[in-house]
């Protein structure tokens, strides 16, 4: 008869499989001798056993040789190597189990392929649990020489498979910032939070531009997941990707964007020069986007700080100058904007107030018409005459009135005149003081008043005075004779009755 266990249970079961404290109730024959002489079991007891009818001594053996009741019988699967159990699982990784047990503070698991059942606490439950429920879980802890050894946490289970799940998808997830990490100067990344208080990581080579601008902490930012390993070391099990999203962003903003659109946005922050205080401009984000578009301090006002005309968390509207899909790269003008509503209301050859903002050598000054518009005062506009130094005539924050003479709305250009704006406000008759420019032989007199310049006819002198008793540069008083107009458009001025201080 070949070699077969003996069952000692009292039942004398052939298909028993009961585990008694780690004693199994099956023995095979070698098993059976070695007890034999064991103080567990007296040779008594055991001769009594060899000698005892029990109800295998009639079993034929041969008779169920690869029968179904014994061959599916799951203590002969383990006795014959085919089952045999596996280690306890690594450190952080995912199972499946199904709950068999409750005690006072935790769930008991069984998990297919390991020998002993799982202790999941209460506090790291989803929701109350029942047999026969089951349950994805991440192994926490292993606690040697215990009953349970192994502890494990369905919530932190839920949270690794909606981070692998989102991976995958390619989802957007919120994360929390709470610290800076930095290498001397150097910032290397962001320590960030997800939920359920999962620790993770937003390294330098994942920033967008906005990052890179204000890369503080106690903020909470939108991200793509770079890497989710929850068996990964240290932080590099959680990665997350601010560029991504951001790049993601801007290419859905820009295939809705169009060159000479206006657009509403937000001003997010004043860039500056590196290493310097000096500001080039603002980050503006577009409305019903997360993208954010660069307007620099050109397209903001003309010679002011951009921080004198904006502030964060101002609403604007501004144009689309350019597009750079490529590059994922918009710039926008707040002056266009701002220059078209003010040229709504402007008409050339109208006379307007101006402040002046500053000037430029061999230009002219640059002037404030209004709502962030910048004209042009061009020298030639500012007096008549020839190498005439006009820098002394005004300084920067003077209000002068001028007449607006070009306007282009597309390129939001402007240039206007002082001279036509003093010549408009003179009256046949009226005295003005003037300066004596030029000196013209058997002509007369050219002087210039508040900028204007006509010719004082040497018949248009007091009785008794020459031209030769006169001086370049010399002040005069004159009244105004007449304004003509010319067939080419040219205005001429002519003056009077010279009187001498």
């Amino acid at each position: 008869m070949p070699d077969r266990s003996v069952c000692l249970c009292p039942s004398s079961n052939l298909d028993c499989d009961r585990t008694h404290r780690g004693w199994c109730c099956s023995f095979n024959h070698l098993n059976f001798k070695k007890m034999k002489s064991s103080k567990i079991f007296g040779s008594a007891n055991f001769a009594s056993v060899n000698n005892a009818n029990t109800a295998h001594d009639d079993f034929d053996w041969d008779d169920v040789e690869g029968k179904t009741a014994y061959a599916n019988n799951p203590m002969h699967e383990l006795l014959n190597g085919t089952n045999m159990p596996i280690k306890h699982p690594d450190l952080k990784q995912l199972l499946r189990g199904t709950v068999v047990g409750k005690g006072r503070k935790e769930y008991f698991v069984s998990i297919p392929g390991v020998g002993t059942d799982a202790m999941l606490p209460f506090s790291e439950a989803e929701s109350e649990l029942s047999n026969g429920d089951t349950v994805d879980l991440y192994v926490s802890g292993i606690v040697p020489k215990s009953d349970a050894p192994m502890i494990v946490s369905q919530k932190r289970a839920t949270v690794w498979l909606e981070l692998q799940s989102a991976q995958e998808e390619g989802a957007t997830v919120e994360v929390h910032v709470h610290d800076v990490v930095k290498r001397g100067d150097r910032i290397q990344g962001l320590k960030v939070t997800y939920h359920n208080g999962m620790q993770g990581f937003i390294p330098r080579a994942h920033f967008s531009r906005e990052t890179f601008a204000a890369p503080g902490a106690e903020k909470t930012m939108r991200v793509k997941i770079v890497k989710a390993n929850p068996q990964g070391k240290f932080a590099g099990d959680l990665v997350f990707s601010d560029r991504l999203f951001r790049n993601e962003m801007a290419d859905k903003a820009i295939a809705e964007l169009e060159v000479g659109e206006v657009v509403s946005g937000v001003v997010k922050k004043f860039v500056t020069a590196q290493n310097s205080p000096l500001e080039i401009g603002a980050l503006v984000e577009i409305a019903d986007t997360d993208f954010t578009a660069f307007l620099h301090a050109s397209e903001i006002s003309e010679g002011r700080r951009p921080s004198t005309v904006l502030s964060v968390g101002e609403e604007i509207e501004v144009e689309i100058l350019s597009i750079n899909k490529s590059k994922r790269d918009v710039k926008v003008s707040y002056r266009a904007v701002q220059s078209a509503k003010q040229a709504a209301g402007l008409v050339v050859g109208d006379v307007i107030t101006a402040m002046v903002l500053r000037f430029k050598e061999r230009i002219g000054f640059f002037v404030s018409i209004g709502n962030g518009f910048t004209a042009l005062l061009p020298c030639s506009q500012v007096t008549d005459g020839r190498n005439v130094n006009v820098k002394p005539f005004f300084k920067a924050g003077d209000i002068i009135n001028v007449v607006l003479s070009e306007l282009n709305l597309e390129e939001s250009k402007a240039i206007v005149s002082y001279k036509l704006a003093s010549m408009r406000s003179m009256v046949e008759g009226e005295k003005h003081q003037g300066v004596v420019n030029k000196i013209l032989p058997e002509i007369g007199l050219y002087v210039i008043c508040e900028g204007v310049g006509g010719l004082l006819h040497f018949s248009e002198l007091n009785k008794g005075e020459k031209l030769n008793s006169f001086k370049e540069g010399e002040a005069i008083e004159v009244s105004l004779k007449r304004i003509s107009e010319t067939r080419d458009h040219r205005t001429l001025v002519a003056w009077a009755r010279r009187v001498r201080n």
